[in-house]
């Protein structure tokens, strides 16, 4: 079976790669690909068994939040460039922000990769992820909440249980209920 959903993702990163390689043919075609800035991402990673579970929905481990992070643009990004700062995704809007010469927007919580990318340095920051599940009906008196912080080579996971704030509502604000929460600590 595992060999199985391991073909599976590995036809899906083809079927990917084939359809990046049209778009930049398109580009070259519309004479865009000299003035081209790429940004490929993903929203979240997948697990294969490697804590037990399969698939994205059940943890914060780093098989699920480590995700690629790929800047391309000939001539403007340094080619081949590694970066092994802890960034987010919330970062993306911020660095095509910058590279397009617009202000910075103190409303986004990201910030602008563009001093990283060209050999530079950012102050070093935490980066976070939360994960909700949400029952189908007929539900319990509560929703289950993952959160993780990461700072340098640390990472703390919270989990709990938050009580719905109504029958149809759910406020994301609340903390996890008392003694509903357990702590995880890993050294990356």
């Amino acid at each position: 079976r595992l060999a199985w959903l391991r073909a599976q993702y590995a036809g899906e990163v083809r079927w990917t790669d084939e359809t990046l390689g049209r778009f930049f043919e398109l580009l070259r075609q519309r004479g865009l690909w000299d003035e081209a800035l790429v940004i490929a991402t993903a929203d979240h990673g997948e697990a294969f068994f490697e804590h037990g579970r399969y698939g994205h929905r059940f943890d914060l481990h780093d098989e699920v939040l480590r995700i690629p992070l790929i800047v391309w643009a000939p001539g403007r990004v340094p080619a081949g460039r590694v970066i092994d700062e802890n960034v987010s995704i919330v970062d993306v809007l911020p660095t095509l922000m910058d590279y397009a010469g617009l202000p910075p927007d103190p409303a986004l919580d990201g910030r602008s990769l563009k001093p990283l990318i060209h050999g530079g340095h950012l102050p070093p920051r935490p980066v976070n992820a939360a994960l909700s599940f949400f029952p189908p009906p007929p539900r319990p008196d509560h929703y289950d909440l993952s959160e993780a912080l990461v700072q340098g080579h640390l990472k703390l996971v919270r989990k709990g249980q938050v009580p719905w704030s109504t029958d149809d509502e759910r406020d994301i604000s609340q903390p996890p209920r008392p003694g509903t929460e357990t702590y995880e600590v890993y050294d990356l």
